[in-house]
């Protein structure tokens, strides 16, 4: 809650330990709620930094001693004279990618900042027309992709329905450098609240986010586009899935099922028992851990 630690991955033995107060507040809890699934890291790593968010500042650190070198803060808003809180923070090779202006239930940010992560300096921001929701932030390619879309509770404290978030969806491709518009699309179509980019094959899926903190999400849709134009490359409604996509080479699975990544086309295996083909499925039970997968 009040610290971050560095440990050996091999022994478990204490590197460093460096205090950061409430750093963990909001996942100390024992409230059923999604936790990172919902809100995201207060952490990015990478080679050579870490990154810590708390509160309106975010602290570079020094990965092998945890002392603190540089804090960045973003810029005030249009009608704030004071930094706002960082809501996302994110790494693509030099850039810091920045949330600030977090909503009430910390799903999603006002406004995206795109800096310097080793000088911190701001350069170029935009506001989103409702929230930049923190799961459809993903970066590659040199383009950012931003899911603006009104978040499941916003500042009202109201709980939003499906239909409510669908309405005012937009799906943004911008330039990571420059922050001018690649392509969008908005519109019902554009639906679910996390995407996922495979940069090899330029494809950007567009997901839910499963969970039963989610129920008002449709999680039977799974989109992919061309990351280069936006072009819709499938579209398939099918049973419920239980997991975020992951993207192995050219297969996208959803816990039970895979797909494959530029098609969209249902995947098979050899039954051992048969040595017929049969749907490739896998399921687990019910557990609070995220499913995660590595070529």
């Amino acid at each position: 809650r009040n610290f971050i630690r560095a440990v050996d991955v091999f022994t478990g033995r204490i590197l460093w330990e460096s205090n950061f107060p409430k750093v963990g507040l909001k996942y100390d809890t024992d409230h059923h709620q999604a936790g990172v699934n919902s809100f995201g890291s207060v952490i990015a790593a990478a080679k050579d930094a870490l990154y810590v968010v708390n509160g309106n500042r975010c602290y570079l650190v020094n990965p092998v001693k945890g002392t603190t070198m540089k804090t960045f803060e973003l810029a005030p808003g249009r009608t704030g004279s004071q930094p706002p809180a960082w809501g996302f923070i994110g790494i693509w090779k030099d850039l810091l990618i920045a949330g600030g202006v977090p909503v009430a239930d910390d799903s999603a940010s006002r406004r995206v900042s795109i800096m310097d992560r080793t000088t911190g300096r701001i350069l170029w921001s935009r506001d989103a027309a409702n929230a930049f929701l923190h799961n459809g932030i993903v970066a590659g390619d040199g383009k950012l992709f931003l899911l603006d879309a009104v978040p499941f509770s916003d500042d009202d404290g109201r709980r939003r329905t499906a239909a409510d978030r669908r309405a005012g969806s937009t799906l943004n491709c911008l330039d990571i450098s420059s922050g001018e518009t690649v392509w969008s699309l908005t519109g019902t179509n554009i639906f679910g609240s996390r995407l996922a980019l495979s940069e090899q094959d330029r494809v950007l899926i567009l997901s839910a986010r499963p969970g039963d903190q989610m129920r008002n999400e449709i999680q039977s849709r799974l989109a992919a586009y061309n990351a280069d134009d936006g072009t819709l490359l499938w579209n398939t409604s099918t049973d419920l899935y239980h997991s975020p996509p992951i993207i192995i080479g050219k297969t996208v699975i959803v816990q039970p099922w895979a797909r494959n990544l530029l098609t969209g086309e249902q995947l098979n295996r050899i039954n051992p028992l048969t040595g017929k083909p049969a749907p490739w499925t896998f399921n687990r039970n019910h557990g609070c851990g995220t499913v995660a997968g590595s070529p």
